[in-house]
């Protein structure tokens, strides 16, 4: 994997779900269709499901920066993450996955990005064990230089109930209907620019 952004990490996954025939959009901006409608944080990978208990899931990807002088990847994006992640509930998705990407770090020094996994794991226990309920929306899947993934998810067996908040519901419909806006010009790009 050649991946040097977040960009880069975001159309891998893209490019990895299409593959398997899954149906996927990036950078949701508005739900419903219409810039009065549009969402903060954008969903940046979505998957939509007709089939399974759970329809509509959401993709929040985070590529923490590496550090050379510290040797240390920054955690600053991992967290941020988490909380732009939580905030996907609100525009009608029923599951998410943080996906957070470990590249950058010499070939010498790939001791961080396996301390760097155990960190973020064990963040994520604490948070599962503090919040039981967090584990049945929402998971973390880590991609590293090392190849070595983390998925600290299973497939999602139950899902965010959508249908206690009118406004939820109405953009969880929206979504199922594809009334949303995507960034097709940025597929393009991407296309482009990995050619």
């Amino acid at each position: 994997m050649d991946i040097k952004d977040e960009d880069d990490l975001l159309y891998w996954l893209y490019k990895l779900k299409r593959n398997n025939n899954e149906e996927v959009y990036p950078k949701v901006s508005e739900v419903p269709k219409g810039k009065e409608n549009v969402i903060t944080p954008d969903i940046d990978l979505l998957k939509i499901n007709e089939s399974g208990n759970v329809k509509v899931i959401g993709y929040e990807v985070k590529f923490p920066k590496y550090s050379r002088k510290n040797n240390t990847f920054s955690l600053a994006e991992f967290y941020k993450g988490l909380g732009q992640s939580l905030c996907y509930f609100r525009h009608g998705v029923e599951y998410v996955v943080l996906v957070v990407g470990l590249f950058g770090a010499p070939q010498e020094k790939l001791d961080i990005v396996k301390k760097t996994k155990q960190n973020i794991k064990g963040t994520w226990d604490f948070l599962s064990i503090q919040i039981p309920f967090l584990k049945s929306y929402m998971n973390i899947d880590i991609h590293s230089q090392d190849e070595d993934a983390v998925h600290l998810y299973l497939i999602p067996q139950s899902s965010f109930s959508v249908y206690f908040d009118k406004e939820i519901n109405y953009k969880h419909d929206s979504l199922l209907r594809r009334k949303f806006t995507y960034a097709k010009n940025w597929i393009k790009e991407m296309e482009r620019k990995k050619e």
